[in-house]
């Protein structure tokens, strides 16, 4: 890394020449100066600086959390060792299993029975999440009974507005971790992932993610 001095004040503009060999800065003290930059060194950019095994592990919680500035800086840091990040994420990460079709017809079906049977089905339904809008959806359109139909509606939107928390949110950052990360190891993830079940959201983002790899 190379330090350029010659301002009092902060610079506030910055101005490079169509040949990229020379700079101009602007500063708050009201002068200008020309930088050539021939002589600076270059920095490999694609070249990984290790983090220990600590800080990797805390860079990956930190991806778990609400507040997307902690995620963001995490995610950047993650990204000057994408050698170890990127095998981290393959080893933590799994594509969504296929749902079981039967099981969740069963729930559903259980939403019309006794209390106890709504309630345990109601419970799962919404542990399986994104997975049961559209037997849900085709549920529905069946017209069941009023009240059943009710309840399915209820878990239709209560999915779809739930927020991404925990490890769901995670794995969503995780994939534009490896899609940012742009290795071949880092594709080969995102392939894997990709072939999880078509209505899970970590199915979609990989797919995307290799979508827009290829243009």
């Amino acid at each position: 890394m190379t330090r350029l001095t010659g301002h009092r004040g902060s610079v506030s503009v910055l101005g490079v020449s169509p040949d990229g060999r020379s700079l101009v800065s602007g500063s708050v003290d009201t002068t200008a100066v020309g930088w050539t930059l021939d002589a600076i060194s270059k920095v490999d950019l694609t070249r990984d600086m290790p983090l220990s095994a600590a800080d990797i592990e805390t860079q990956w919680a930190e991806l778990a959390k609400p507040d997307s500035a902690a995620a963001y800086t995490a995610t950047r840091k993650l990204l000057t060792d994408r050698t170890q990040a990127v095998t981290l994420l393959a080893d933590r990460l799994r594509p969504v299993p296929a749902a079981d079709t039967d099981r969740i017809a069963q729930l559903i079906a259980d939403l019309g029975g006794s209390f106890d049977a709504r309630r345990k089905a109601t419970a799962e339904l919404e542990r399986l999440g994104e997975l049961t809008v559209e037997p849900l959806k085709v549920a529905a359109a069946k017209n069941p009974p009023l009240d059943l139909k009710q309840r399915i509606e209820k878990l239709i939107e209560k999915t779809g507005s739930q927020k991404l928390q925990g490890d769901r949110l995670r794995e969503v950052r995780a994939v534009e971790l490896l899609e940012l990360a742009a290795t071949p190891e880092a594709k080969r993830v995102l392939e894997t992932l990709a072939g999880g079940a078509a209505d899970a959201r970590l199915t979609r983002e990989a797919k995307a993610a290799l979508s827009r790899g290829q243009k």
